[in-house]
């Protein structure tokens, strides 16, 4: 019966090991590489966690912003605000009138801003999503 020294079966044990860990290295370090780019993609976070981000980005971006200045006013304000001519006639600034192309404008406009408010939200829904919602058929 032969024996191998314990040094020899130790040595040859730590080899092997050695040579195991230097095959799947390359591919442990493509994968930490990997989860590493994911984890600090914020496209990431907002995506699985619109609930947690949302709300954070709002209160950084509340602490943020700095505070309106409280300007005060002269007490006859009012009376310094220049008068407007409608048609020759001197009309107070409570008092303009709108003229109907201007009312028209104004619904137009209301509308066009709706119209561009839900196509912008299909469009950030659809880029979040990873789906294109404008191709139903």
């Amino acid at each position: 019966m032969s024996t191998v020294p314990f040094e020899t079966s130790q040595s040859g044990r730590i080899r092997s090991r050695m040579q195991e860990i230097r095959l799947t290295l390359p591919s442990h370090v493509n994968s930490a590489k990997a989860e590493a780019k994911t984890l600090t993609d914020w496209k990431f976070y907002v995506g699985h966690f619109p609930f947690l981000v949302l709300p954070a980005v709002s209160v950084v971006a509340y602490l943020l912003v700095p505070e309106k200045k409280q300007v005060p006013l002269p007490q006859n304000w009012v009376d310094r605000l220049p008068s407007i001519q409608v048609n020759g006639v001197k009309a107070k600034n409570d008092q303009v009138k709108t003229s109907y192309l201007a009312g028209v404008a104004s619904v137009v406009a209301g509308i066009a801003l709706k119209a561009m408010t839900t196509y912008a939200t299909q469009k950030l829904t659809s880029s979040f999503t990873g789906h294109n919602n404008s191709a139903k058929e």
